[in-house]
């Protein structure tokens, strides 16, 4: 994957989206790894090439989003990750519709995160949010 990487960057630039698809395959692997800190750069470096290379509203942001939300999950940042879903949850709402099955999980994901920092009250409405999307779609 680094040489991948290292291939991409030269022949199309650090910058390009093939190069945001590597830096992200990395992260995932850094993370199975259980390389953390290195996973993290990668997710954040992913994250800002797709939003300069698509829009701070592509449904491919809002997936770098989740990614680096669900290591903050991991690693018991929930503050940080706190946001990051809530983003992500608005963007697929644009961008998907009300109904689509990734509002499902990120609502669900968002509702864990304020559990787990002691807003359950917030959490319902999320969960709330979860239960109107058909299941027959989830």
């Amino acid at each position: 994957m680094r040489r991948a990487l290292s291939i991409d960057e030269k022949a199309l630039g650090p910058e390009s989206p093939r190069a945001a698809v590597d830096l992200y395959l990395l992260a995932k692997l850094d993370e199975l790894r259980a390389k953390y800190g290195e996973a993290e750069s990668l997710y954040k470096r992913s994250l800002a090439i797709d939003e300069k290379a698509l829009g701070p509203d592509h449904p491919l942001v809002a997936g770098d989003l989740e990614s680096l939300a669900h290591l903050y999950c991991q690693l018991g940042k929930f503050s940080d990750a706190e946001p990051l879903y809530k983003r992500a949850l608005e963007i697929f709402e644009q961008s998907l519709g009300p109904e689509h099955p990734h509002i499902a999980v990120t609502a669900h994901n968002l509702a864990s995160v304020l559990r787990q920092l002691g807003r359950n009250a917030d959490a319902k409405a999320y969960d709330e949010k979860v239960k109107r999307i058909p299941a027959s779609i989830r």
